[in-house]
């Protein structure tokens, strides 16, 4: 079996990123997943840890000069899948042309030049870099074309597949539960939980739920104080019982890569609100008045309507949302992302 490695993003993180990394290994064996820096483990997930030095700029910026204490994977006899691209500058120009690689693009190209991870550092290198790569694999069929134009690389070099998730689907629709949910990073500038917690204050009838962790979790904190009906809790351990104990998913995001909570409550026959329509994929994971609503402005009493008219429908609401998940399984994810592999 090919040997195939993923250098990642914190493996055992909160995300859709993180994510990836764990449902690629339960879809293939042969996957052996590397990291840099994991930083906190919250989840479990196989990896190595990556022992670099990034105090060579010489390397990182032209490719010459010999790796500091580098034990990253070689690129040659493997397909590498990328994840970021800052761990590209780890490989010279040659290692790169000559592997199978793989750039998985979890942000929106208008991403790249906000991170320092991305393009806001070393940029001409990364670039260069990011256009060696045999296939760069985006989440929506937008980024396709907004990632050529980013890039200068041609639309036959960028594949559009689509996520998965690690839970298995629940097979029977549910009834309501008053808890409204939401589970992620606390970065409040890109999930913009201010607003969530808005819309507990002006909803007394329901319990909120937020879980995740990030840099924001005081500042979330400080902001929920005095709503009653708000309750803040560490990252779920247990995502199937977590969707199991609530009625909606309310997305408050200003941004998303690919939305891997709205798969994961579609999954569970939990019904998703998206509050405003601010990213690709919020209208094709979400179908209004079928397993959810996507408002196109951010409007709380809009919201507060929403939330009470898929409550009066709850059932055909939850079923549906299992029935929309069913072209985003693991088989499927599975069976796309091998064609790509045998393709390289």
């Amino acid at each position: 079996m090919e040997r195939i490695n993923n250098i990642a993003i914190n493996p055992t993180g909160i995300g859709g990123t993180q994510t990836f990394s764990r449902v690629l290994m339960g879809a293939f064996p042969n996957v052996t997943t590397f990291c840099f820096s994991p930083n906190k483990e919250y989840y479990n997930a196989p990896f190595k840890v990556i022992e670099a030095k990034r105090s060579n700029p010489l390397y990182a910026i032209t490719g010459f000069g010999r790796k500091a204490a580098c034990s990253a994977p070689a690129l040659e006899n493997a397909i590498t899948i990328f994840n970021c691209p800052c761990d590209l500058d780890f490989y010279k120009y040659s290692e790169i042309r000559d592997g199978r690689c793989i750039f998985v693009a979890h942000f929106p190209a208008s991403h790249f030049y906000e991170s320092r991870n991305y393009l806001a550092k070393n940029q001409r290198s990364r670039i260069r870099k990011l256009r060696l790569m045999r296939k760069i694999v985006c989440f929506s069929r937008q980024e396709v074309f907004n990632l050529s134009n980013l890039l200068g690389i041609s639309t036959e070099h960028i594949v559009h597949l689509f996520h998965t998730v690690e839970l298995n689907p629940r097979v029977e629709s549910k009834n309501f539960k008053p808890n409204i949910v939401n589970v992620c990073r606390f970065d409040n500038s890109k999930k913009r939980l201010d607003q969530f917690i808005e819309v507990a204050r002006r909803n007394e009838s329901y319990n909120f739920h937020l879980y995740g962790d990030g840099v924001d979790l005081k500042f979330i904190e400080k902001l929920g104080e005095g709503v009653g009906n708000l309750f803040i809790h560490p990252p779920a351990t247990d995502l199937i019982d977590v969707y199991a104990s609530s009625g909606i998913l309310l997305v408050t995001s200003d941004t998303e890569a690919f939305g891997i909570s709205i798969l994961e409550a579609l999954s569970q026959g939990t019904p998703v609100l998206i509050a405003k329509n601010t990213f690709e994929n919020a209208r094709k994971l979400v179908l209004d008045d079928y397993n959810g609503f996507v408002c196109e402005l951010f409007n709380h009493d809009i919201i507060s309507e929403r939330l009470k008219y898929i409550q009066g429908d709850y059932r055909r609401f939850s079923k549906n949302s299992l029935l929309s998940f069913r072209p985003y399984s693991k088989s499927a994810f599975k069976e796309k992302w091998a064609e790509l592999f045998s393709a390289l």
